[in-house]
């Protein structure tokens, strides 16, 4: 029965669904997984897996951008029901994406010493740092093609399926590095675990892109010049974006490290995943926008009312859904994480969560406006907002520590602040764009409630 409802479901209401169940389920497993972490490797060693993960952060800015442009393109044409320009777009994304891949691997092997030495690690964490970084270099490229694949699933139209099948990768993930963990293989076995759901993610995209909708991403005659330019154009703005988003985390990660620890870097990562995974619970769902939004704009007349209406559901989704959790987890985060982490429990912790809670409830208001402006093609939009939260965080905390003023809940609390900036500019740049292209009146009418979120 209930299986038989879900089949008449439209397709954006899958999806939307599919990206909950995904956020949800990975939540659960970071329940699960963290207190196993902290147990088996202890916070200094789990801080340095989550220190050294920065090199995948800046390794995604080899993707030039061009995922979120292939998403876009492939979504319009599947709204013109036009294959063979999917086959190019994905086909030429792909070519693209080697030679910035094999540059990042070769500045990652070359450059392994002045990482560890910007890292400021431990002598005793030294010689296992200078193993592990070239080949979390290697994993990082490889999930940008991943990604890639990944990308062209979800402009077909069918993230629903994309969900399901990295929920399985992350399953697997978990249980392998978990089963590792226990039988004594320490940090290698996150990184195993990573590489193989990495693996079988990549083939079992590939695989529905080939066989079920006959798109060919390995072909060098669908490489074009026009998708290649189109591709870059569009990309050359969410690459800008990336860069400056990027220097949030692996910034703030290497400032605790120097000036604070490696403990407290663990700290951090779990606050800040704790507040990012309950904030993709909704997240993962609304990124469904992007597509449709796309999609819509080659096949609806009356397209500006279209997503005027989206934006007024999600927003409501938003508020009835999303509110109550991030706050009964504020409210409670002391009790939920001492019960959770027991004895490896540091009220630093909690701290690190309120403060990302705060700040992602308020930044999940725009996430709907976000992805509308990159179905659009207005990506100008996302960069500034990413520049925002980049420039005020590195700023404040720069000129705190040439102040002399260091502390861990100092620096998460400027980062939370940057969130807000960011998400208030955001909110901004939303209703001046809805006053200049659809009358205010059309934006406020047409709710038909929490149900009917995304019709």
């Amino acid at each position: 029965m209930l299986f038989d409802r879900y089949n008449k479901l439209s397709q954006l209401k899958k999806n939307v669904i599919s990206g909950s169940i995904l956020a949800g389920v990975n939540i659960g497993l970071m329940l699960v997984a963290y207190p196993i972490y902290l147990k088996y490797l202890g916070t200094e060693l789990y801080g340095l897996w989550a220190t050294v993960s920065i090199v995948v952060f800046f390794s995604r800015l080899g993707d030039l951008g061009i995922n979120n442009a292939l998403i876009k393109y492939v979504a319009a044409e599947f709204g013109k029901g036009n294959y063979q320009r999917i086959t190019e777009y994905t086909t030429t994304a792909i070519g693209i994406l080697v030679i910035p891949s094999v540059l990042i691997v070769l500045t990652i092997f070359v450059f392994t010493s002045e990482i560890i030495t910007l890292l400021a690690l431990k002598q005793s964490y030294v010689n296992l740092a200078e193993k592990l970084i070239p080949l979390v270099g290697i994993l990082a490229v490889f999930i940008l093609f991943t990604e890639l694949v990944k990308g062209a699933l979800m402009g077909i139209g069918r993230v629903d399926i994309v969900n399901y099948i990295f929920l399985s990768s992350r399953i697997i993930q978990v249980v392998v590095s978990i089963a590792l963990i226990i039988r004594g293989f320490g940090i290698w076995s996150l990184y195993w675990g990573n590489a193989l759901s990495s693996a079988l993610i990549f083939l079992v995209y590939v695989f529905i892109l080939r066989f079920v909708y006959k798109i060919k991403i390995f072909s060098l005659k669908n490489i074009t010049k026009q998708c290649t330019g189109e591709l870059l154009a569009f990309g050359g703005t969410m690459f800008s974006a990336r860069i400056v988003s990027m220097l949030i985390e692996p910034f703030n990660k290497v400032i605790i490290s120097r000036y604070i620890g490696l403990a407290e870097v663990s700290y951090y990562e779990i606050g800040l995943r704790g507040a990012s995974q309950l904030r993709s619970l909704y997240e993962m769902g609304l990124k469904a926008i992007m597509p449709r939004v796309s999609e819509l704009q080659q096949k609806t007349v009356n397209f500006r009312q279209a997503i005027a209406k989206i934006h007024k559901k999600s927003l409501l989704f938003i508020t009835v859904f999303a509110l109550p959790a991030f706050a009964g987890l504020f409210i409670l985060s002391n009790f939920v994480l001492s019960l959770w982490l027991r004895d490896r429990y540091d009220p630093q912790i909690s701290a690190a969560l309120r403060w990302f809670l705060f700040a992602y409830i308020i930044n999940l208001l725009v996430v709907p406006s976000y992805y509308i402006f990159m179905g659009i093609g207005k990506a100008k939009y996302c960069f500034l907002a990413h520049l925002i939260t980049s420039a005020s965080n590195i700023t404040i905390i720069s000129l705190l520590i040439a102040m002399n003023i260091t502390g861990f809940s100092l620096f998460i609390g400027v980062q939370s602040f940057s969130i807000i900036i960011s998400a208030i500019v955001m909110i901004s740049l939303f209703v001046r764009f809805c006053r200049r292209s659809i009358p205010i009146n059309q934006i406020l009418k047409d709710t038909s409630g929490v149900k009917a979120v995304y019709c």
